[in-house]
C-alpha cells in the first residue's frame, strides 16, 4: 500500500495580510491529482489543518471539499487535530464518518486517545492509531478529591502521549501500524519562526522512545520535511511557506 503523509496545512491562514486561501486550495488540487495519479490509498494528515480554533468559513469548505475528493480519487483519509486547531470541531461527525474511509480522533478522553483503528486494504489490514494533540492540561484531570490521579507519568505533552498509547501497542499485536502525532520530538530538529510553542519550560518535548513499537510514525507541528531520529519517525512538514524563516523546499511524503 501507498499512504500520502502530509501536515500543517492551516487552511485560513495570512501571510503577514495576504489570504493564502487561493494557494492552499491550489495546494488540495494538486493531492488530489496525487492520490489519483500514484495510487494512493490513504492519506495521512498529522495536524494542524486549520490555523486557528475557530477558522473561517471558506477554510471549513476547503477541507470538506478535500476529504470529498480525496475520497473520490479512492484514498482512505486519517486525521487528527493539531495544536492550532479546537479537537472537538475537528473531530465532529468522527463517529460516522469512519463508515465512509474517514477517520477522525478529536477526543482527548485517556479511553479513546490512543485506541487503534484496523482497516483492511487489498494487501491486508492496517492499524491505524489518529491519536490528537494532548495538550496536559486539558488531558489530565482532577479526581472528584481534588487531586491528580497518579497514572505514572509525568503531566506533560510526553506524559500525555505515553498514557494513551499505553495499551495500543498491546491491540496492534503483529499488525503493520500507523500512527499520526502532532508533536515536537527532542533532538536535532529543524524549526522555523511559524510554529507555535506547545508549552514553556522545556515540557514541550516528546522522547523519540514514544513512537518505538510503530511501523511508521507520520508527524506534524515542524514545517520542514526531516526525520525525527529514525526513518521511521518523520515529519512531511507544511506544504506552503507561512514565515520568511521558511526557506527549504515543500513536500508531502509518499511511504
Amino acid at each position: 500500500m501507498r499512504i500520502l503523509h502530509t501536515s500543517d496545512w492551516h487552511l485560513g491562514r495570512q501571510f503577514e495580510r495576504m489570504p493564502l486561501i487561493d494557494d492552499q486550495r491550489a495546494f488540495v488540487e494538486w493531492v488530489v491529482d496525487t492520490v489519483r495519479k500514484d495510487a494512493i490509498d490513504l492519506v495521512a494528515i498529522a495536524g494542524d489543518v486549520y490555523d486557528r480554533s475557530v477558522p473561517p468559513e471558506d477554510a471549513v469548505e476547503l477541507l470538506d471539499v478535500a476529504i470529498a475528493e480525496i475520497r473520490n480519487a479512492g484514498a482512505v483519509v486519517a486525521l487528527i487535530p493539531g495544536n492550532h486547531d479546537n479537537s472537538p470541531r475537528v473531530g465532529f461527525g468522527a463517529r460516522a464518518f469512519g463508515a465512509f474511509g474517514v477517520h477522525v480522533r478529536g477526543s482527548i478522553d485517556r479511553n479513546t486517545a490512543g485506541a487503534p483503528i484496523i482497516v483492511d486494504f487489498a494487501d491486508g489490514p492496517l492499524a491505524i492509531v489518529p491519536l490528537p494533540f494532548l495538550d496536559p492540561g486539558m488531558y489530565f484531570t482532577r479526581d472528584d478529591s481534588g487531586e491528580y490521579p497518579d497514572l505514572g507519568v509525568e503531566r506533560t505533552h510526553e506524559g500525555a502521549m505515553r498514557d494513551a498509547l499505553r495499551a495500543t501497542r498491546d491491540q496492534i499485536g503483529d499488525t503493520r501500524s500507523l500512527l499520526l502525532a502532532h508533536a515536537f520530538v527532542a533532538g536535532e530538529v529543524e524549526t522555523s519562526e511559524s510554529e507555535k510553542t506547545l508549552r514553556v519550560g522545556g515540557t514541550d518535548r516528546v522522547a523519540t522512545e514514544v513512537f518505538e513499537g510503530f511501523s511508521y510514525t507520520a508527524l506534524g507541528h515542524i514545517h520542514r520535511a526531516q526525520n525525527a531520529g529514525a526513518d521511521s519517525i518523520a515529519y512531511s512538514g507544511s506544504p506552503l511557506p507561512y514565515s520568511f524563516s521558511e526557506t527549504g523546499p515543500k513536500s508531502v511524503l509518499i511511504i
